[in-house]
């Protein structure tokens, strides 16, 4: 009953639009009611809200497994993107330099572990794409296992100073490991540069103008906002989030985030595996890939967190896709529903 009422509101909604000329056209209804009934049957695993924005319109919101609009999610890594767009603000501002070494930004440098010549070199734009080179492992192990490198720095008496201590594997700038440390130096040089906490800084330059006004950050015992993955955010907040980046940064009116940095951060800059490339802390697809393989651009950028929390953005399709999940064994089984539902339905 559920689909079918669905799908009658969606046949008088199409009825009602013909002859606005201009309204955008409502998307394929069928397929995205389609894809909510095999949401609810746990086809896609546990997800529990996906909200769908394209043509300056809502066209999807639902919610699963109790939540609702006012839930706050735990988003993990979307963290690191929100961090990111921090970063390009500071860069703007000339705050901080992407190519300046790292280390410039730590005053008490001189006192870490393994201070070598290839240590001192690694710029902050190595930290952004994560070819920091540091020894670092933290997706062949679980998270909370001993061998996993985020478990060690969790436990550590300082978690920046225990990434700054970490030998390196291999030369900055050359190579992707996914590490969530180094998203931390990236905060504590935003800390070193602005003088406030992270999210200080992020509730004033980005939460107050978006109206953003419920958030939960974690910090570290050390006092740091945890801007590896300490996030919660409402999906409408995430969804707007998603709208501001598809806007190049722009909302109501004021340039939040410089143009230029949206476009850079999100260019596909080094390969990050098997189907993947990576940014300044946003991921994309590659051309490869079965998710994009049929759009007549690949364009698509997205915010990945574990467990199945993703904001989507496509600007050649004018669409933003958010969903948040508790798939921890396999945050990746929504990636079939954007060529199977999503782009079909959108480009009709």
């Amino acid at each position: 009953m559920r689909v079918q009422f669905k799908r009658f509101l969606a046949v008088i909604l199409g009825l009602l639009l013909i002859g606005c000329q201009n309204t955008p056209s409502a998307p394929e209804s069928d397929l995205l009611a389609e894809l909510d009934v095999q949401i609810e049957a746990g086809e896609f695993g546990q997800i529990n809200s996906i909200l769908i924005w394209q043509g300056e319109q809502l066209v999807m919101d639902e919610y699963y497994h109790g939540t609702n609009a006012e839930t706050m999610n735990q988003v993990y890594s979307v963290t690191k993107s929100v961090t990111s767009a921090m970063m390009g603000m500071a860069v703007n501002d000339q705050t901080i330099r992407i190519n300046d070494p790292m280390l410039n930004y730590f005053p008490d440098s001189t006192n870490i572990d393994f201070l070598t010549e290839q240590k001192e070199n690694i710029l902050i734009s190595d930290l952004l794409t994560m070819q920091a080179g540091f020894e670092w492992d933290e997706l062949s192990a679980i998270y909370g296992s001993g061998t996993n490198s985020v478990t060690s720095m969790v436990r550590s008496s300082n978690w920046v100073n225990y990434v700054l201590d970490q030998p390196m594997a291999t030369t900055s700038g050359t190579s992707f490991t996914y590490n969530s440390g180094v998203t931390m130096l990236l905060g504590s040089i935003l800390e070193e540069s602005t003088g406030v906490s992270v999210e200080s800084y992020t509730a004033e330059n980005l939460f107050e103008p978006l109206e953003i006004e419920q958030w939960q950050w974690e910090k570290t015992p050390q006092g740091q906002t945890n801007t590896g993955w300490g996030l919660y955010l409402r999906s409408h907040d995430l969804l707007k989030f998603g709208r501001l980046y598809l806007q190049n940064g722009e909302w109501d009116g004021e340039q939040l985030i410089a143009e230029v940095w949206i476009e850079e951060s999100t260019q596909p800059l080094v390969s990050a595996g098997e189907g993947f490339e990576y940014g300044y802390q946003w991921w994309r697809f590659s051309d490869k890939n079965r998710v994009v393989a049929d759009l007549d651009e690949n364009d698509l950028y997205f915010a990945w967190g574990f467990g199945g929390n993703f904001i989507f953005v496509v600007p050649h399709l004018d669409l933003v896709v958010v969903t948040t999940a508790e798939n921890f064994e396999n945050g990746a089984q929504i990636f079939s529903a954007l060529p199977d539902y999503i782009f079909p339905a959108v480009s009709e």
